[in-house]
């Protein structure tokens, strides 16, 4: 989820598919954790709604860190979900019935898996999806000046080195500051770290590397 639309959830003003994701993603969470009968029995059918809103208020208490950029990967909010389902719980028998600890389990070889391990899992499933998104969109959108210029700004962004692209760096300065402007206003979010690493990666080995390019010197 986007800050602007985390922002607008926070705020009590998301968009009814904003709230139908959150609620899907609550039961999910709680059918994998092997929760969701404990829920409907402890907290009712409506369990979802009210553990909503129990991760609304969670979050209310870091709105000035979000508004100022705090980064929320899906992979912390699904702790920050699971947290209050514990909670929710735990408060309906006024005893701490379950820790994180609880929710562990056995993988096939029977060894412990610890919670945050296999959402670590989930998250770079989620990861690779998300710069696929970003890799065939930015592909379909770009012509051929524009890819080399992405080539040159990638390879000299992440490994500060140069390759030849047939245009000079006035050119190339030029070039580059208009496709920034593009990519900025076309990208439905801002990309983390880890998907712009992601991404920029694939996109130097299927499009950089067959197109032939070599860096200065190599």
């Amino acid at each position: 989820m986007n800050r602007k639309k985390l922002i607008l959830f926070i705020s009590g003003k998301e968009d009814a598919e904003t709230r139908k994701t959150l609620l899907k993603e609550i039961e999910k969470m709680a059918r994998d954790l092997g929760l969701e009968l404990r829920l409907r029995y402890r907290v009712g059918d409506d369990f979802k709604e009210e553990i909503l809103e129990d991760f609304r208020f969670k979050l209310l208490m870091m709105k000035k860190e979000i508004e100022k950029g705090k980064v929320m990967t899906r992979n912390y909010l699904r702790k920050v979900i699971i947290s209050c389902i514990v909670d929710r719980l735990n408060s309906e028998k006024n005893v701490s019935l379950l820790s994180m600890e609880n929710l562990n389990f056995e993988n096939e070889r029977g060894n412990v898996v610890r919670f945050e391990e296999s959402l670590a899992i989930e998250e770079d499933k989620d990861l690779a999806v998300e710069a696929e998104d970003l890799f065939r969109m930015l592909i379909n959108s770009l012509d051929d000046k524009d890819k080399d210029t992405l080539c040159y700004y990638l390879y000299k962004k992440l490994y500060g080195k140069e390759i030849e692209v047939g245009m000079s760096k006035s050119a190339l300065y030029k070039r580059w500051e208009r496709l920034r402007l593009k990519i900025v206003n076309s990208l439905p979010h801002k990309p983390s770290k880890e998907e712009f690493r992601e991404f920029a990666e694939r996109y130097l080995s299927e499009v950089c590397d067959k197109r032939g390019y070599k860096t200065e010197g190599a």
